[in-house]
């Protein structure tokens, strides 16, 4: 008989750290005695009737035993969790009789419900900030140390030359001056004090 598929959707499963988790589950297989089937259970009846309720408790075990971050992120778990669910459902479908040969049974990729993935969002969201603020922060630091620096630097270079801070001032600004003058297609300088009008008459 060719494989058939049911899938179960299970909202709001508790995994072991006690976030809900919500599944599209898929359990896959072949009917060994089609006449049994349908004469003893219906067409689909042998599943509602018979592993359905079973079903979701032993995929609720099998959830609360995984934290939620290795349900969704780890390749490992979810195949062990795939091949618990299995075996238990073989052992029930064996135990009850039916004509039924389970091939494989697939959770599916495990995702929070709605409100703990908000919760989720807001939460890395609030870390990005806390990390930008501590760059930020971290930055300015060291902004302020160059800046200390250069004024320690500034003040041994005076002393070395033996000037006071007036004159230094003086020379610093000059030498400003200097390099603008170079960028700039004309540059007037006028002596310190001097009234200096543009256009008029």
């Amino acid at each position: 008989m060719t494989p058939q598929t049911v899938h179960v959707v299970f909202d709001d499963f508790s995994s072991k750290d006690n976030i809900l988790l919500d599944f599209d589950t898929a359990l896959q297989f072949r009917v060994t005695d089609a006449v049994k089937l349908v004469e003893q259970y219906g067409a689909m009846g042998w599943f509602k009737n018979n592993i359905q309720s079973q079903y979701a408790r032993i995929v609720r075990e099998a959830v609360k035993g995984q934290t939620m971050s290795d349900m969704m992120s780890s390749p490992t778990t979810a195949a062990e969790v795939d091949k618990e669910v299995t075996a238990a459902i073989r052992a029930l479908v064996k135990d009850r009789g039916l004509p039924i040969e389970i091939l494989d049974v697939t959770l599916g990729r495990a995702r929070p419900n709605e409100n703990v993935l908000q919760q989720m969002n807001e939460t890395a969201a609030q870390q990005q900030r806390q990390k930008t603020l501590v760059a930020a922060t971290a930055a300015e630091e060291q902004r302020a140390k160059e800046q200390e620096a250069r004024a320690v630097a500034d003040n041994a270079y005076r002393n070395k030359l033996g000037m006071s801070i007036e004159q230094y001032s003086a020379v610093t600004i000059a030498t400003i001056n200097a390099e603008a003058c170079k960028a700039a297609k004309e540059c007037y300088v006028t002596p310190a004090g001097a009234n200096v009008l543009v256009g008029g008459r």
